[in-house]
């Protein structure tokens, strides 16, 4: 099942020599950066989380807000770049100046009408702990990426949708609890509760909810300190 992330920071259209034209670029994801609150947890992805997918030489599309009616560039024509570095997953479009949606992609860019980028993906593998303050914290281990490109707003997770199902799934397994009473805890806002029973010493009135990082930076995050146990996931 899909799922859906956002990644906030500058995007930018730029000339390199060697290149027949511009490229749009941008972070798809950042590394060790903890997410806003997506529901009653907060995330991370690991650095080495993608490295399986993009050496498989899978085709993963670029697009406009998630939209293939607006598909910008692809891997397998080579005109979708994607290298991870320090910092996260960068792209680069080798836009098409003939295509009329590379041309409004480009001037969106440049009128800050298009905010950061998302990124489409399957988890195949994560963990659960918490953060230092005992908020609940996934870390997204393996995943199989399907699209990125740059969105208009942030996409982080619809907590009614498809993608909170999977990380509730995923909870639900680590503290060994049916599925409907941790989607329950979820809306309710209670999910620090049912992952506290297993690291005693810390009280809910003690766990703080971490503030959003609001942008990638030049180098890379150290990891987040984090207690609890790993579990594999069973996607």
């Amino acid at each position: 099942m899909n799922e859906l992330r956002f990644s906030p920071g500058a995007l930018a259209i730029e000339e390199r020599a060697g290149k027949p034209g511009p490229e749009l670029v941008g972070y798809g994801a950042v590394f060790n950066r903890l997410s806003q609150n997506l529901g009653g947890f907060v995330e991370e992805i690991d650095p080495a989380a993608f490295t399986t997918t993009l050496s498989s030489g899978r085709n993963v599309l670029g697009a406009v807000n998630h939209d293939v009616s607006q598909l910008l560039a692809t891997t397998d024509s080579e005109t979708l770049d994607l290298e991870l570095d320090g910092t996260g997953l960068r792209y680069g479009m080798l836009l098409d100046l003939d295509d009329p949606d590379a041309v409004r992609a480009a001037a969106k860019v440049r009128t800050g009408k298009l905010k950061g980028s998302s990124f489409t993906f399957t988890t195949r593998d994560d963990a659960w702990s918490t953060t230092d303050q005992g908020f609940p914290l996934r870390r997204l281990l393996a995943v199989e990426l399907h699209e990125l490109g740059p969105v208009a707003s942030p996409a982080y997770l619809d907590t009614a949708g498809d993608g909170a199902a999977v990380a509730l799934r995923s909870f639900a397994q680590f503290v060994d609890l049916p599925v409907d009473q941790v989607t329950s805890a979820a809306r309710s806002g209670t999910l620090t509760e049912l992952i506290l029973r297993d690291l005693p010493g810390l009280s809910p009135a003690e766990v703080v909810e971490p503030p959003v990082v609001e942008a990638p930076g030049a180098t890379q995050a150290e990891p987040t300190s984090r207690r609890g146990r790993r579990i594999p996931s069973s996607r």
